[in-house]
């Protein structure tokens, strides 16, 4: 197929958001198998995510209105997922810790977590996957942390969504064509 420079932002049929240990390194690639260490958080609902890229500035103007110096932003980028899925990896990535426990006679797997006021989570390596076609583009960063979880509501015909802000002072997107070279 064609590559075209107008794409959908489409996640991959699986497994299209991932997180590792803080300092994981990401794929040279989005269509490179990821290293050691990458899980699978879950699905992401079909809202997709967004991508805060905080490159606002403020204009330092002298008396005659003529733009004399631009200040960055103190703000850093941000990607907002809407986590779907409800397991124990995508509530250790919206809430850091969890406690679980075995199934039992009494009780099925439990996951546990417990939200306190000032509580922080702590820095990871996080990755976003999505295809469109042959285009397959990710964006990433190897260290940031979720700085904000929006509200939850558990409404009967509603799915939860665990929204989740992550902050990181550098984001990396790539984007692949998908037309590899093929040698004879």
């Amino acid at each position: 197929m064609a590559t075209h420079d107008v794409n959908l932002g489409s996640g991959c049929v699986s497994g299209m958001f991932y997180h590792a240990p803080k300092g994981t390194q990401l794929p040279a690639y989005p269509t490179q198998v990821l290293g050691i260490g990458w899980k699978e958080v879950g699905y992401i609902s079909e809202d997709g995510i967004t991508w805060n890229t905080a490159r606002e500035s403020e204009t330092l103007k002298d008396w005659s209105k003529s733009i004399r110096r631009l200040l960055p932003s103190d703000d850093s980028p941000t990607v907002t997922a809407p986590i779907l899925s409800t397991s124990t990896e995508s509530l250790k990535t919206v809430f850091g810790k969890v406690e679980t426990e075995e199934a039992n006679k009494d009780h099925g797997a439990l996951s546990k977590v417990t939200v306190s006021a000032g509580e922080t989570s702590d820095s990871e390596a996080f990755l976003f996957i999505g295809k469109d076609d042959d285009d397959t583009f990710m964006l990433g960063t190897s260290d940031g942390y979720v700085s904000s979880v929006s509200d939850i509501t558990f409404a009967p015909g509603e799915a939860v969504n665990w929204e989740a802000t992550i902050t990181a002072d550098q984001w990396i997107f790539m984007k692949d064509d998908g037309q590899v070279v093929k040698t004879p």
